[in-house]
């Protein structure tokens, strides 16, 4: 059997220009990193900005504004609402915070039997977007309720995060018994969903949380903690951070 000399030369010089060259690198799977909102077109940045309350009259003016490179008013923790309004709503309450520069912010608490507490008692200033606590419940056995599919949902004004919680009431108290589903979209990234307070009790609510992280402007650093709260009558609000609680 004969062999292709040349044949066998020529393919011995490729494999040593290629190994000599090499391969272009490609692509990674990483997130690439992102100049903060400006990152995006401002389709987006008007869905974001709508979403967590900012009027359609603002929104020109803000997007303007983080793509100078500044932090909106609503997201600096030294700044105080010029205008706030609160709305009762089926099962809850909607109050909506506006700043200086057009940026807004909303928040509505639902409660998982708003008979037991007819007043907001829980909105304070620089609230974030949380868009509902709602559950199923059922009467499982004696004076014993359970609830699941319990849905806490904030829209920051970079993005939005979620997590949801099972439940229990019996005996005059309130056990959370399970939290899931949690994740985050555009600039946001959460932790785990985590109990804090697995039972409530006369002077302390039952409670679960996620971290919630972000940089709404390239290094600018940014902290929320998305939680619950329900108490031994099964009253549940959402807060989206520590500093809203009263």
């Amino acid at each position: 059997m004969k062999t292709n000399r040349r044949a066998g030369a020529l393919t011995a010089l490729l494999i040593a220009l290629i190994i000599g060259i090499g391969f272009p690198a490609t692509a990674t799977a990483e997130t690439p990193d992102h100049d903060g909102l400006t990152a995006y077109s401002d389709a987006e940045l008007t869905k974001l900005f709508g979403d967590a309350g900012v009027t359609e009259d603002d929104i020109a003016d803000l997007i303007a504004k983080v793509r100078a490179g500044e932090v909106p008013d609503s997201m600096k923790a030294d700044s105080a609402p010029t205008e706030e309004y609160t709305e009762e709503v089926k099962g809850g309450y909607v109050t909506v915070y506006r700043y200086a520069d057009g940026s807004a912010t909303t928040v509505t608490s639902t409660s998982g039997d708003q008979a037991d507490d007819p007043k907001p008692g829980t909105i304070t200033t620089r609230a974030i977007a949380v868009k509902g606590v709602g559950c199923s419940s059922k009467k499982t056995s004696g004076s014993t309720t359970t609830y699941t599919g319990c849905n806490v949902e904030a829209a920051y004004l970079i993005g939005t995060a979620k997590f949801k919680f099972d439940g229990k009431r019996s005996g005059g108290k309130f056990t959370i018994t399970r939290v899931y589903g949690g994740g985050c979209n555009y600039l946001t990234k959460c932790g785990s969903p985590t109990i804090v307070r697995k039972t409530s009790s006369s002077s302390q609510h039952a409670q679960a949380e996620m971290a919630v992280h972000g940089s709404p402007i390239k290094g600018v650093g940014w902290t929320q903690h998305l939680l619950v709260r329900v108490t031994n009558k099964g009253v549940m609000t959402a807060y989206g951070d520590y500093s809203y609680i009263k």
